[in-house]
């Protein structure tokens, strides 16, 4: 049986029908938010950057 170990909850900011969650090290986000953005895709993974598209 799955044990919940933590929880965070987060504001995100949503922007053109689009979010990322971003490593917080910034120095593991070789390019960050909106560079490489996919729009219409519903999940795209980027070195230390998940990216969805809302549209």
């Amino acid at each position: 049986m799955a044990r919940l170990v933590s929880r965070q909850d987060l504001d995100v900011d949503v922007d053109f029908y689009g979010w990322c969650l971003e490593d917080v090290d910034d120095s593991m986000v070789p390019v960050f938010f909106p560079e490489g953005f996919e729009r219409g895709a519903f999940l795209t993974a980027h070195e230390g950057r998940l990216d969805s598209s809302l549209a």
